[in-house]
């Protein structure tokens, strides 16, 4: 059984994973913009 912390760290990898594939998804919808604080780059178009 690997020591807590390494555990919590794949935790976090895997929910930012499935973040990520949220945001991309939001994007491709066209909700991207109203929802990220970033700005629109060119290439999220």
């Amino acid at each position: 059984m690997p020591p807590l912390r390494d555990r919590i760290e794949r935790a976090l990898r895997q929910g930012f994973r499935l973040l990520n594939r949220l945001m991309v998804l939001l994007w491709r919808l066209g909700l991207g913009p109203s929802l990220s604080l970033a700005p629109r780059s060119p290439a999220a178009t």
